[in-house]
């Protein structure tokens, strides 16, 4: 116990005495040693201080650090993804996954669709059910089996669409240049699957409203006597009057959602004896069965009493419905409500992340993170920093400890006069202080003048390179920049526009809700042409017309009997083109904006225009294409309209059976030829047959539809023409018509055609406002961060400084003095005469480094010591000072040399070699904006193709048509015979040849209309990909639009029974006594007409003599409407010059008509063979060749980079890791100055004590 006393006395002691600056040679004076020792203590405390802060200071500060991993399992990168959410980012290996690799979607239709309701068993059920002589009209025994027809052609509508929308959305790609994480994937996908689904079923209610539109403007007959009852009006010719039908106070020539509850009769005018539950009868069977319901067909009793008035031929078990319980829908639901969701009773859509993460195959994840200093940067820059605040302190407060000691001595009572110093005097002074500066004085100092000046000499060069060295760390730390990132988070809306502004290209702000709808921040106002708001298309309108005194006796071509039905057409499309805009709008402002990171206001807002300028032609494109092939269908078929004018009827005398039916609109213009004559609409004298009034402006033609389409509205816009009109107008209400006044302020002039108008679906002006505001509070960014280039810190260049000079002091310390004296022994060298041998000289230099490294010594004592035991231990200091700076030096070195920096380079307006040049490299960082982000598809895409050879054959030519439509022998021929009906076949061919060119035409220019988007430029392979996919995909899109309306439209035509003006799919018949039309299905080799309208039979040419059939034309087909016939015929015999010769054979031409015929070359097509159906051609879009050309160096021509910005890692050169080594070395030597000595006398010490012990037991022992 009194050991460790005494000892820790004799440490206090040495504390006290402990001393850093000791006088040269030692003092003895003791205020001088107690200046020292406080100097010491002083400098102790301060440099303690000192890298307390400094170690405090690089602990705490954050810094941002980024750490890569190469090719990282699902399992890594989601851990990666839970750590760091926002700066995460791994470049995906294949940058296109198809979605049909990754996406798998399950669904299932409302259980009727699969249920006995819809099979051909049934249908002929309730077909066997009907007794024409005993059936009547308005008994469910009539329509029924149409009624349920049409409902599993809507299932199988329904079906298809979903079908073909799914296979287009599968041929889509998911464009992921790094992998999205599992939540952005599910939920971009799933929007996705979302918007196609929301997309394909307006398109399917467009499409279905339109063609149920069309079917009302024309007033098609249906031969089920649904909507009309036609009479004949015997006068010149046979005229057909018709009667519209009444259901309760509705008229069918009004409104065709007229319906009643359907209902079986036994007697006529009697009530029913059974009414069936939710099912109805109508102006048109598919209207009747979109109010329907289906209570009836789950209940057991219900169908058991409805089969129970069925007297079929063939037996039939009706199971019943039965899921509706689990269904979504009620059993009340009506087939128009189920058909708003398609039908859908179950939809299901799996994404496979775990594929997905495959095939994009990232190689490599990199992440950025805040983060404090490593340990090991702490401790090196600590030690950096120790050197020059060592070196600082030791200037510093010597000179501090001195000036307030001296204040403190006492004054002397005799005071010395000081001298007035002069300018001149001061600099002398100076001079001669400068003269005999000397910082590397020899303990104990020389009296030899040599030596003296060799000091001095050192002393200068030591300050001039320090000087030196000093002003070019401290420029080039002020010249370089550095990348600093800085954070705020929740940054406001200001905030946000003020970093943008500043740092547009490195501003990130991640999105709290990625999600945002368009509803929320955009909305779109339009305004129609003035006309669909007028008078003209209200009720009163047509009722004042309708009003007219004696207007049911006026021939068909009266104003007062087809001016309504123009109107009602106009009010019909009005409604239809303001639905189909508003419903696309609202289609797209469900749709989700998917937003991971905020956008700037302006690339934000024209993004969203953009989408909005490229809907609008796609709308418009879509409304006119569905409309144009609506009214080629129709025209093919040739649908009798019921308010078809200039109808004339030709009847078989013998059999009062009508064999046909033509429409001629003037002279030069026969229905029989084209779909578009017209004629001025007048106004005749019922009396004199003669024209009271021409209504300028408004035509008659083959449908209301084509002549509503060729009217304009010049008349309505004049007071004096609406004044002229009204006063032939006596009708028993009054109506003060207002004229139409918006010439002016219109964009279309009064003397537009409705077609016209309609090409812009009536729409007068628009506007589409974005909130961006609303956008921002949305998308609620987390934090906004932000990179930039600036100048180093003020505070970072002087402790840079600062450790650098430390080193620098240090090194100069060592390496100046050596330099010096070489230099200086060199020249003295010469001096000397001696001369000796090679060997000898060899060996005294050997045995001088020997010496010297034995000898060497860098903490001799003060005095110098002559001691051998003083000598060992500061030889001792010196080697273990040298190998712990070795040691620690090559360490760090070896750290330096292995660590990474991301550099970023930003070359400006790079061409497209050098891009491809830079993304070889560095594709996975590599980021070059656009100067223009939006460029058009028609300067960077051409797409070349050719229709089928038949298209632009001589068989589409009229001459062809005028030759094979006979009329000399009419009377004579069958009106099944080829060359009686044929040319209708041509005619319906010719006619989608030119549908899917121009079809193809307009989507294209369409297509071409539309913007790319690219916010930067976008890799040559990744562009390929994308032109590929997106041309694919319009032609898909297009095709399968194309293909499914016509199915709609034949499945309409079909189940609402519509009679064909060429008589192929029911007989009609006159009763001579009250002229009234009775009707009989048309069979063709036992199918019937009435069951399914496929029924075929190869076009016969019959004996003119025999009427046998002499000839039928090999692929040809006549069937139950023109359309279908015509899908299921081939060109077989148009390849065929033998065919052709025969069919020549049969005609009997004058020499003016006869053309020669040019049969069609099998060599040129490679797609379709010359059995091919024109359906199967149809589903190719009759397309022959398809070639795609992406202009890729157009493309980047047009984006102008404004700069490519890439980072890459490298390796500190060697200028860095040497400045960082000398402001290390300068820390190192320092420290190991202060402390390896001291260890040294600290083991010295031990070693004494423990060698004193050892004496002093011998000692007792010996005394003993």
């Amino acid at each position: 116990m009194v050991n460790i006393r005494i000892t820790l006395r004799e440490i206090v002691k040495k504390l006290q005495k402990f001393n850093l600056y000791p006088s040269i040679p030692p003092s003895t004076d003791e205020y001088q040693l107690r200046t020292e020792r406080i100097t010491t203590r002083v400098f102790i405390i301060l440099l303690t201080l000192s890298l307390f802060i400094i170690l405090l200071y690089h602990s705490l500060i954050k810094i941002t650090k980024t750490d890569v991993h190469k090719t990282p399992t699902l399992e890594k990168y989601e851990r990666f993804y839970s750590l760091y959410p926002n700066t995460l980012t791994c470049p995906c290996k294949n940058i296109l996954v198809p979605y049909a690799e990754i996406v798998e979607i399950k669904y299932s239709l409302h259980e009727v669709c699969s249920s006995d309701l819809v099979t051909q068993r049934w249908f002929q059920y309730l077909l066997n059910s009907r007794d024409e002589s005993r059936t009547y009209e308005n008994d469910f025994r009539s329509t029924g089996s149409f009624t349920f027809q049409a409902l599993g052609g809507l299932c199988q509508l329904a079906n298809q669409t979903i079908a073909d929308s799914y296979s287009q959305f599968l041929l889509n790609q998911y464009i992921s240049a790094t992998i999205a994480s599992r939540v952005l994937l599910v939920s971009e996908v799933k929007i996705l699957i979302g918007q196609f689904l929301s997309s394909s079923t307006n398109s399917f209610l467009r499409s279905l409203n339109m063609i149920r539109s069309t079917i009302f403007i024309n007033a098609f007959y249906s031969e089920r006597k649904t909507n009309y009852l036609l009479q004949i009006l015997k006068i010149v010719g046979l005229h057909l009057i018709e009667s519209p039908v009444r259901y309760a106070d509705c008229r069918c020539d009004l409104s065709f959602k007229c319906s009643a509850p359907s209902s079986i009769y036994e007697k006529h005018n009697q009530p029913p004896v059974f009414t069936i539950p939710g099912l109805y009868r109508g102006c048109y069977i598919m209207e009747a069965l979109l109010q329907s319901n289906l209570e009836c067909f789950y209940n057991q009793t219900c169908v058991r009493q409805l089969q129970s008035h069925i007297n079929s031929t063939v037996e039939f078990s009706l199971t019943t419905l039965h899921n509706q319980n689990s269904s979504k829908y009620s059993i009340n639901s009506t087939i128009e409500r189920i058909l708003t969701e398609l039908m859908i009773e179950e939809w299901e859509a799996s994404i496979d992340y775990e594929k997905y993460y495959k095939l994009c195959e990232p190689f490599e994840c990199s992440y950025s993170y805040r983060t404090s200093n490593e340990k090991v940067y702490i401790v090196t820059a600590s030690f950096g920093l120790a050197g020059g605040l060592v070196t600082v302190l030791n200037v510093i407060v010597p000179a501090l400890v001195k000036f307030i000691r001296r204040k403190k001595q006492p004054s002397t009572s005799n005071r010395q006069i000081r001298p007035k110093w002069t300018c001149l005097g001061l600099i002398r002074k100076l001079y001669q202080y400068l003269g005999t500066l000397n910082l590397f004085e020899s303990i104990p100092p020389s009296t030899d003048e040599y030596q003296l000046r060799t000091e001095r000499i050192t002393t200068r060069v030591f300050i001039i390179l320090l000087t030196f060295s000093l002003s070019l760390i401290l420029l080039y730390h002020s010249l370089i920049e550095t990348t600093k990132t800085d954070a705020h988070k929740t940054p406001t809306l200001e905030k946000y526009e003020r970093f943008y502004s500043l740092y547009p290209n490195t501003l990130t702000c991640p999105c709290k809700n990625i999600l945002i709808r368009y509803t929320e921040i955009v909305e779109i106002k339009y305004s129609l042409h003035e006309v669909c708001s007028s008078d003209l298309v209200t009720q009163r309108w047509f009722q004042y017309l309708l009003n007219h005194h004696g207007a049911d006796e006026l021939y068909k071509q009266s104003f007062f009997y087809i001016v309504v039905y123009l109107f009602q057409a106009l009010d019909t499309l009005c409604q239809l083109a303001n639905q189909t805009i508003a419903d696309s709008y609202s289609e797209f402002l469900l749709r989700e904006h998917i937003s991971t990171v905020m956008t700037s206001s302006k690339p934000f807002k024209t993004q969203i225009h953009t989408f909005i300028e490229q809907l609008r032609p796609t709308i418009r494109s879509s409304f006119l294409r569905s409309l144009d092939l609506i009214r080629h269908t129709v025209y093919t078929n040739f649908l009798l309209s019921t308010r078809s004018t200039r109808l004339n009827f030709v009847i078989n005398g013998r059999e009062n059976r009508i064999i046909s039916a033509k429409r001629t609109i003037s002279a030069n213009c026969s229905c029989e030829k084209s779909s578009t004559c017209i004629a001025p609409l007048v106004d005749y004298n019922a009396g004199t047959n003669m024209t009271n009034f021409t209504i300028p402006g408004l035509y008659d033609g083959c449908y209301i539809m084509e002549a509503l389409l060729q009217s304009n509205l010049k008349c309505f816009y004049n007071q004096s023409c609406v004044h002229q009109l009204q006063s032939y107008i006596k009708s028993t209400t009054k109506f003060n018509f207002t004229l139409l006044h918006n010439q002016n302020n219109s964009k279309y002039p009064i003397n537009s055609t409705i077609e016209q108008m309609l090409t812009e679906l009536m729409v007068e002006e628009w506007e589409a406002s974005i909130d961006y505001e609303k956008y921002y509070k949305l998308c609620e960014p987390i934090e906004c961060s932000y990179s930039y280039q600036t100048s180093n810190e003020k505070v970072y260049i002087v402790t840079a400084s600062f450790g650098l000079a430390g080193g620098l002091v240090s090194v100069l310390k060592i390496g100046v003095p050596i330099v010096i004296r070489l230099f200086r022994k060199k020249n003295s060298a010469s001096t000397t005469p001696a001369e000796v041998d090679v060997n000898t000289r060899n060996v005294a230099f050997y045995q001088n480094i020997y010496f010297f490294i034995r000898n060497f010594n860098l903490f001799p004592s003060i005095p110098p010591s002559t001691s051998e035991k003083d000598l060992k231990y500061e030889r001792l200091s010196t080697r273990i000072f040298l190998v712990l700076l070795t040691f620690t030096v090559a360490i760090l070195s070896l750290y330096n040399v292995l660590l990474v920096a991301i550099t970023i380079d930003r070359p400006p307006h790079p061409t497209l070699e050098e891009y491809e040049g830079l993304y070889s490299i560095y594709s996975s960082s590599l980021l070059c904006p656009c100067k223009n982000i939006l460029i058009d598809y028609e300067n960077i895409l051409h797409v070349d193709y050719t229709l089928h050879e038949v298209c632009s054959s001589h068989f589409m030519n009229r001459s062809w048509l005028d030759q094979v439509y006979t009329l000399g022998f009419f009377e004579m021929m069958k009106r099944e015979d080829f060359r009686i009906s044929g040319h209708y076949l041509f005619m319906g061919l010719s006619s989608l040849c030119q549908l899917v060119n121009r079809t193809i035409a307009e989507s294209y220019a369409q297509f071409l209309s539309n913007q790319y988007l690219s916010t930067t430029v976008v890799s040559s392979e990744l562009f390929k990909s994308q032109m590929e996919t997106l041309v694919e995909q319009f032609r898909s899109t297009i095709t399968n639009n194309f293909l499914y309306l016509i199915h709609m439209v034949r499945q309409t035509t079909h189940t609402n029974a519509f009679y064909s003006s060429l008589i192929t799919n029911y007989d009609l018949y006159v009763d001579s006594v009250n002229l009234r039309i009775a009707t009989r299905t048309t069979v063709y080799d036992e199918c019937r007409c009435d069951l399914s309208s496929s029924c075929n039979v190869d076009y016969p040419i019959y004996d003119l003599i025999t009427k046998n059939v002499t000839y039928s034309v090999p692929g040809l087909k006549r069937g139950c409407y023109t359309l279908d016939a015509l899908l299921q015929s081939n060109l077989g015999c148009l390849y065929n010059t033998t065919c052709l010769k025969e069919l020549k054979s049969h005609y009997v031409f004058g020499s003016d008509r006869e053309t020669p015929i040019k049969p069609l070359n099998p060599l040129l097509s490679s797609k379709y063979t010359p059995n091919s159906t024109i359906e199967q051609i149809l589903r190719k879009l009759m397309i022959e060749e398809w070639n795609p050309f992406i202009k890729y160096d157009k493309y980047y021509s047009q984006c102008q980079p404004i700069e490519c910005i890439h980072g890459y890692q490298i390796r500190y050169g060697l200028i860095p890791i040497i400045t960082l080594l000398i402001g290390l070395v300068g820390g190192l030597i320092s420290v190991l100055k202060l402390v390896v000595p001291r260890f040294v006398a600290v083991l010295r010490w031990i070693i004494t004590i423990l060698k004193n012990r050892r004496i002093l037991p011998e000692t007792s022992s010996s005394n003993e």
